[in-house]
């Protein structure tokens, strides 16, 4: 039950006494997320989205969203940005017959963020877009806590250059989700996607939204807020991995793990989907990943 060892289980633990109040509780977490981004006394019953900045001159413009907080640093990555990046470390998906190209992506754009992360900012800047939110339908209490790694015009501010048909850039995501109705907390989703030949057409949906796989629940994993602040970037190339408990933590651990490409540069087309089971190893840093996250 690695996935379920003393690393998660101080990240949930924070999680908890974070709803409470007790800010003492980060000191503990291995999240980067619980650690620098919460604010202390944080409310799993709302929504929480932050924006992390590399620039002192950014500002939300007046159409932005009340709950959103903007975490702005001194031009430069090395205060808030650059921290964020090094927390998470190294992701190195090894090379898997038939899914070479997922793991390539994957380790190459993240190796090219933390690139970024250790320069100056150029235009537009690598921002991080974190948020924590509750799941509707879901079995019980569930929240979901994701990231975005972004070197793409933001809507919030490089407006003009968001609306264009393609974006130059990646979307880098992480995200992770926590069972808390039960008797002890539970991770019950985790995964990474990484977008890249971006067309700002369409909504961004998840993976069971999109392939609405038989053999997965469709119902709490079908997720209306996995496109979350980049929703209107819908199209291009999205390469990536889940894992789900089915049960939701309600009852014994019922794994669905799974390697995804969705393909669609054309909008009047049907994305194209492919999925193939995740192999273990892959599924070990994984987990191990979305724990630092």
């Amino acid at each position: 039950m690695r996935a379920f060892g003393g690393l998660t289980l101080l990240v949930l633990a924070s999680l908890l006494l974070s709803a409470c109040g007790q800010s003492e509780a980060r000191l503990a977490s291995p999240s980067f997320y619980l650690r620098e981004i919460r604010k202390a006394g944080l409310n799993v019953e709302v929504m929480q989205p932050y924006i992390v900045t590399p620039h002192a001159c950014d500002k939300l413009s007046g159409d932005c969203p009340d709950e959103v907080e903007l975490i702005a640093a001194d031009d430069t990555y090395a205060t808030k940005v650059r921290p964020y990046v090094q927390a998470l470390g190294r992701i190195a998906f090894p090379p898997t017959a038939g899914l070479e190209r997922v793991a390539e992506t994957l380790n190459r754009e993240w190796t090219a963020i933390r690139t970024v992360a250790n320069g100056k900012p150029a235009e537009p800047p690598l921002r991080v877009v974190a948020t924590l939110y509750p799941r509707e339908r879901d079995p019980g209490h569930c929240v979901t806590v994701r990231a975005t790694f972004a070197t793409v015009p933001d809507p919030l501010f490089e407006k003009e250059a968001a609306r264009a048909p393609e974006v130059q850039g990646v979307l880098y995501m992480l995200w992770k989700t926590y069972q808390l109705a039960g008797d002890e907390p539970k991770l019950i989703e985790a995964g990474v996607e990484v977008t890249t030949d971006i067309k700002t057409f369409g909504w961004r949906s998840d993976i069971a939204t999109v392939a609405k796989p038989k053999d997965l629940p469709q119902t709490w994993t079908r997720d209306k807020l996995a496109g979350g602040h980049f929703y209107g970037f819908g199209g291009g190339t999205r390469l990536g991995m889940t894992w789900i408990d089915r049960s939701a933590g309600k009852r014994a651990v019922d794994p669905w793990a799974a390697v995804y490409t969705i393909d669609q540069h054309v909008e009047t087309d049907t994305p194209t989907v492919e999925i193939a089971p995740m192999p273990e190893a892959w599924k070990a840093h994984l987990l191990e990943l979305i724990e630092r996250l």
